[in-house]
């Protein structure tokens, strides 16, 4: 079925034709059909992990994909009006995606870029992706189908797609399906991305990342490209996340000119339209003078943190340079 694979410096995509392989196939005509409708949509599984020591499946809550300002991944809560809706098989509106496992027109998909060839090794490619797909404010869901009985069923509902034979259903559309580690292009340049509860894949997780001992320096690197790109003035909260200066951070995340020239071609919208449209749950942190860790002169190495959850009182302890020793 597989029809070619395109190698990547951080993926391998799989070109199939309107078929996931990684989604139960069962599964994966409430995923065509929502393609079908709207060629601008990319859909995303609903992602479940599968324990690496006993390969027993645990299955997640559904939830949006999301992520802080240093760009790791995260689920957060569903839009509420997807939680007054109360059916849990409706599509969930999604700012970002977690991993690279999606379901995407394959003309649509070239037409914005595909994903980033500068990004390198692990991370934030997907982030980048989210940024630039989706700009529509008042692009409203539209009604869930209903069964005949007036049901909502998003896993077996009469979708478009659901008489056809596989074999026709297979040349109507060609799609790109493709999974790599654990994206914002989609949403600022006029597409849209939503998580369909009813398709799911199971994941397991590996214990420790094998393609490079730093996976850290480079999920940064590849940050500060895309927010260099695409979040403006935004783009200091990233620096500021990963706790390195503007000027001269000492990370090289390569030439962005066609990256920028492609944001413009495309006619895309600004970050802080995408802020507060698309993910106005993200904190933004106003008129900050200064960010960095807060080192004692008299302990060499040792830098203010947080202490423990029962008391949250601050201690001293090794500089590390994460999170709970950035001071705003």
């Amino acid at each position: 079925m597989p029809a070619g694979t395109i190698p990547g410096p951080y993926c391998h995509y799989t070109q199939v034709r309107y078929l996931v392989l990684t989604v139960i196939i069962l599964r994966a005509e409430p995923i065509l059909a929502r393609v079908k409708e709207d060629h601008t949509r990319i859909i995303l599984p609903a992602i479940d992990n599968i324990k690496y020591n006993t390969f027993e499946v645990q299955q997640y809550a559904n939830a949006a994909h999301g992520y802080n300002w240093g760009l790791w991944c995260m689920y957060i809560i569903p839009p509420q009006d997807w939680l007054d809706n109360g059916d849990e098989t409706a599509p969930i509106r999604t700012p970002a995606m977690i991993g690279c496992s999606f379901v995407v027109d394959r003309e649509y998909f070239g037409e914005i870029g595909l994903l980033d060839p500068g990004m390198e090794v692990y991370g934030g490619e997907n982030i980048e992706l989210g940024m630039r797909l989706q700009s529509w404010p008042d692009k409203n869901m539209p009604e869930t189908p209903r069964t005949s009985d007036g049901s909502s069923d998003w896993a077996c509902a009469n979708l478009p797609l659901l008489s056809l034979p596989w074999e026709k259903a297979l040349t109507e559309a060609e799609v790109w399906e493709g999974v790599c580690e654990c994206e914002v292009q989609v949403w600022q340049c006029g597409g849209s991305m939503e998580v369909l509860p009813c398709a799911r894949v199971a994941h397991i997780e590996r214990t420790k990342k094998p393609y490079n001992n730093d996976i850290d320096y480079y999920a940064k690197r590849n940050a500060l490209r895309a927010a260099e790109v695409w979040m403006d003035e935004f783009k200091s909260h990233v620096y500021m996340a990963w706790n390195i200066p503007m000027n001269n951070p000492g990370v090289d995340f390569g030439d962005v000119s066609e990256r920028v020239a492609l944001r413009n071609r495309l006619k895309c919208k600004n970050f802080r339209w995408y802020l507060e449209h698309v993910y106005p749950e993200m904190r933004i942190y106003n008129d900050t003078i200064t960010y960095g860790e807060v080192r004692n002169s008299k302990a060499s190495g040792y830098c203010l943190d947080q202490g423990s959850e029962d008391d949250n009182r601050a201690i001293l302890y090794p500089c590390h340079g994460m999170a709970s020793q950035l001071h705003v």
